[in-house]
């Protein structure tokens, strides 16, 4: 149940994939949205594309929040609680009740994997929790996923597929996918 993958690996794994999505997410953002980063390395990617927007930036991730402070024209607003070196992050009640005080205008989470019928899983607890606040609390979401992700079942769930906005990937979806979603009112970017 508790395999995650060290981040200093997981920073490495499928970087251009990452990227790539990082791109999409950053055409999404407008000034003077504010946005929900979760703790995921593809979110560090998306840190790195947002520097020169007028936003405000709510994160329990302590390398988004390093990425972000070089920024003049972000605003950051830092979840504490637990710190688990592991993924440079914070968890725990601390982390999730910080992150219900704010409502965003869009959220972009990760999950460990991503099923049709099972929707975003994940196999850490407080990250699926701490996701899950996110969602909530956001007018738009997004799911953020490269292609390896797709129709593997982890074993918490995040959400629903039916939740979401969209679903961005590094590459375009299959056509049972695209079929899918469409049919649940999904958008594939």
């Amino acid at each position: 149940v508790q395999n995650d993958i060290n981040v200093s690996a997981r920073s490495v794994i499928r970087k251009q994939e990452k990227r790539e999505i990082a791109r999409k997410c950053a055409q999404l953002v407008q000034t003077g949205d504010s946005i929900f980063l979760d703790a995921s390395t593809t979110d560090w990617c998306i840190a790195q594309e947002l520097l020169e927007k007028n936003i405000t930036v709510l994160t329990n991730s302590l390398k988004v929040a390093d990425i972000l402070s070089a920024s003049a024209s972000v605003k950051l607003i830092l979840a504490g609680g637990n710190y688990a070196p592991r993924t440079r992050s914070f968890y725990g009640e601390q982390t999730v009740e910080d992150l219900s005080r704010y409502y965003a205008d869009k959220a972009f989470i990760s999950c460990r994997t991503v099923h049709m019928e099972f929707g975003a899983t994940d196999s850490n607890e407080w990250d699926a929790l701490t996701r899950r606040t996110m969602l909530r609390r956001s007018h738009s979401t997004y799911l953020l996923v490269d292609h390896s992700k797709l129709d593997g079942i982890s074993f918490l769930n995040i959400c629903p597929l039916e939740s979401l906005t969209a679903i961005i990937c590094d590459q375009p979806l299959s056509p049972p996918w695209q079929s899918h979603l469409k049919e649940i009112g999904v958008q594939s970017i």
